[in-house]
Parts: C-alpha cells; sequence; structure tokens
C-alpha cells in the first residue's frame, strides 16, 4: 500500500461514513489546460460549515500516489488563512514537508512544483457559508515533472473524509514542448466538457517518427484497471473506417468484447457505457489517426472518472495516459409542489438528473444511500424516485402542524449520494412567496 493510500484509510478509520453530512470536494478552475505556471482555485466544502473543514488535500499526479508528487494540505485558521504544507518527494503524508503561512510571500517547493504567496491576490484563501476556496499559482518544475496529470482533491472534517476525487487534468511540457510518451503523439482536441453521462472524444493519435499506429485505446475508469470500465480498443480498417471493441466487463483485453464499424449504425454496450457509432467518426493517413468516440457513461457508473487513452505501433507504446476527466451532472429543480394538511402531507419535485437505485461505488460500502434523495430543512425524509426527473417524498409530522412555523422558509435540497463517489452533490432550493401550497408564510417557486 502506498502512502498516499495509507493516509486516506486511516482518514477512513477515524469515523463512520455516511452519506449524509461528509466534507466535499467541489472542484478546482481551470479543470484542464496545458501550462508550466497557473493560477488555480480549489474549492471544499462542508454541508455544516467551512469551519468544520480541518484539512483539505491537493494530489497532482498521474494516479493516487504521493510519491514523485505535487501533495499538499491546507489547514485552515480563519476565513482568510491558514496554513500550506507541501509533502516531500517521498510522498510520506506524516512528513517531513514545507510550510507556507497564506497571506504571506514565503515560497515552497519538492521536485515537482513550487507554490508561491508571494503574488497579493494571486495565491489566497476565501471562506464563506459552506465554502473554502483555495486560490494558489503553482510552477511545475518541468521535465521531471513532465506528462499528463490527475488533479485529485480531498477534504476531511474531524471525523469524516471525502476520499479522494479526480477533479480535473494537467498537462505538464517537457524540454521539447507538449509530451510524448513513448516516443508517440496523444491529443484531445477540443476537451469535452466532462460533465454528464454522454461526451464526445475527439482524439488525435500518431507517430512522427513515421511508424504506423497498429491499435488505440481509450479507458474510463477511477484508475487504469479495465476490471468494470469503460475500456475501448480501435483498430483501422481502411483510411476511412475503423473496429471499435469494447472489452467486457471482466476487462480482459484479449476479449470477449463487442465491436461495430466506426463510422455506422451500430452500436456497443457492457454495464459502464456504451459507444454509438453513428457519432463517431475515423480517419488516418497512415502515420496519425484521428479519431471521435460518442461515449455515454451507465448511470450505474456515475462518479468522477478519469478518461485515460494510449496507442502503440509494432515497436512504440505510449502507456496509459489520463487526458481529461468526467463527472455526472448535478441534480437541478424546475419546480416543487407541496400537498397538505393530508396527514401525512407530500412534496413532489421536478427537475432533471435524478438517481434511480443506483448501486454504491464500493468505496461507500452498504450504508450509501443509493437513490436520490430529499432533504427538508436538513432532514432527509423518505423519497421516491419516480424517474431521472420527478421526485415524491414524505413531509415530517412537525411540518405544517405548528403556528410557530408561520412565516418560516425551510431549505430544499436534492442530494445524490453517488455523486463523486458518495459525496452528496445538492442543490438548494428555498422557496420564496410563488403561490404554491404551504405552511402560512411558505410558499414555493
Amino acid at each position: 500500500m502506498n502512502r498516499v493510500l495509507q493516509h486516506i484509510a486511516f482518514f477512513l478509520l477515524a469515523g463512520t461514513l455516511s452519506a449524509q453530512g461528509l466534507p466535499t470536494a467541489i472542484g478546482v478552475s481551470p479543470a484542464s489546460g496545458y501550462s508550466e505556471y497557473m493560477q488555480f482555485t480549489f474549492s471544499f466544502s462542508d454541508p455544516n460549515s467551512w469551519q468544520n473543514l480541518t484539512v483539505v488535500d491537493v494530489l497532482i499526479n498521474s494516479a493516487v500516489d504521493g510519491r514523485g508528487a505535487c501533495y499538499f494540505a491546507f489547514v485552515p485558521s480563519s476565513a482568510s488563512s491558514g496554513s500550506l504544507f507541501l509533502v516531500d518527494d517521498a510522498g510520506d503524508a506524516g512528513g517531513p514537508y514545507a510550510g507556507l503561512v497564506l497571506p504571506g510571500s514565503g515560497t515552497v517547493s519538492n521536485n515537482q512544483c513550487s507554490i508561491s504567496g508571494a503574488y497579493p491576490g494571486f495565491s489566497s484563501v476565501a471562506a464563506n457559508g459552506d465554502t473554502l476556496a483555495l486560490t494558489l499559482v503553482i510552477h511545475f518544475l518541468s521535465p521531471a515533472f513532465a506528462g499528463y496529470k490527475v488533479i485529485y482533491m480531498a477534504a476531511r472534517e474531524a471525523q469524516l473524509s471525502s476520499e479522494w476525487q479526480a477533479m480535473g487534468s494537467w498537462i505538464v511540457s517537457d524540454a521539447s514542448g507538449f509530451p510524448q510518451p513513448g516516443g508517440l503523439y496523444i491529443d484531445l482536441d477540443p476537451r469535452p466538457s466532462g460533465i454528464g453521462p454522454s461526451q464526445t472524444y475527439s482524439l488525435v493519435f500518431g507517430d512522427y517518427g513515421g511508424q504506423a499506429i497498429t491499435v488505440s485505446n481509450l479507458l474510463i475508469n477511477s484508475a487504469a484497471d479495465g476490471t468494470a470500465a469503460c475500456y475501448v480498443a480501435l483498430t483501422m480498417t481502411s483510411a476511412t473506417s475503423a473496429t471499435v471493441s469494447l472489452v467486457d466487463d471482466a476487462g480482459d483485453a484479449g476479449g470477449p468484447y463487442a465491436s461495430t464499424t466506426v463510422p455506422g449504425s451500430g452500436t456497443v454496450s457492457n454495464n459502464q457505457c456504451s459507444i454509438s457509432a453513428q457519432g463517431s467518426t475515423f480517419w488516418s493517413d497512415g502515420n496519425f489517426w484521428q479519431v471521435t468516440l460518442a461515449v455515454t457513461l451507465k448511470q450505474s457508473f456515475a462518479g468522477n472518472r478519469v478518461v485515460y487513452v494510449a496507442t502503440r505501433t509494432a515497436q512504440k507504446n505510449s502507456g496509459w495516459q489520463a487526458v481529461t476527466t468526467v463527472s455526472p451532472a448535478a441534480p437541478t429543480v424546475t419546480s416543487v409542489l407541496l400537498n397538505y394538511p393530508l396527514n401525512p402531507g407530500s412534496i413532489t419535485v421536478t427537475g432533471s438528473n435524478f438517481q434511480q437505485g443506483v448501486a454504491c461505488p464500493a468505496v461507500c460500502g452498504a450504508i450509501c444511500t443509493q437513490p436520490s434523495i430529499i432533504s427538508l430543512n436538513n432532514t432527509d425524509i423518505p423519497t421516491t424516485v419516480v424517474s431521472a426527473t420527478e421526485l415524491k417524498g414524505v413531509l415530517p409530522a412537525w411540518f405544517g402542524a405548528s403556528s410557530a412555523l408561520s412565516g418560516v422558509v425551510f431549505p430544499i435540497m436534492i442530494k445524490n449520494p453517488v455523486q463523486t463517489q458518495c459525496q452528496r452533490t445538492q442543490l438548494y432550493y428555498s422557496p420564496a412567496g410563488s403561490g404554491i401550497a404551504g405552511p402560512p408564510g411558505l410558499g414555493g417557486g
């Protein structure tokens, strides 16, 4: 077990995981790009208050491994200050590490990256409500750290941890510029949105040395593992067509697999994804391939995933390279209808991206709530998922039973527990005066 995984295992043992109340890694901006220098903003939240966050972590590497990584932790001390700790090259979260106070003028470095507080307004902390934003200017030290990297984030409070989540990707240039792993060229352009189950990946594979590409691969999973993954192999059949083979759930690249020709009209599927030949294309001049793949991830495969690609010739092999990430779409709400004073009363929520009986990721265990749930005033209520666009809930007995509730506005939250591997992705919906029936003083929207 590598040292980063030991660190996270400690977090899990420190408390009992629950689908409710977990600290959350919200995201990073920019979430993808190519540069040695960049100003990033890493955002985290805790459903009770940002002040419950005891430490937030960022790990930038090709895998969840603190060794040879740009790996740092931030401990907030106020809404605008705190201490940043950059872990050394050995990757031990327990130290040694270099410390930096923000705001401040110091710099911390290891062999992978350097982080400076010397630029006022460029490296900062801003916390408010349930959210903490950490903005840092990071200099990646190429060529030692060149290549395709994943931006992992995690958040921790006193007894609960969010687990590592793949929130973005970054390309660090090498001495020659754009990295060419194994002497081969890989590119993803344009980059897809990365949000939602349906994505189109426009890929280029090639060899400036003149060797013909023999096979290229796409792999979508939480790690470079073909088991229970969206794992695709492409082989050229002509200058304008290719065979797309989708490996089965067992992940054996030797098969069995389902195949179709692109472009075409067929579709291939496993339990993680489907590939549509109708929305896919292929072109080759012999040394370079231009490929477009239309991929739809299954709801049971929800979570933050890394998109890896690889290519090879008869003599060269790029190995797996993380080119981007994909996250499920957050729930949205278009209307809320309250029905009371029936006993029990009910609530109907319409919107999109609600989860229907999705199995929990393994890291969550049996305690993870599977479908979407409605939370009223920070209290989860019995919820039935009618469809991906409609939820029904049973109002608690106290709702509408007391005149003391007159004029009170209750926050309504939709939780998708499978989002980002059992962390809740939420949408706050605060009813306010649109005329939907409710206790005196409570409106709707």
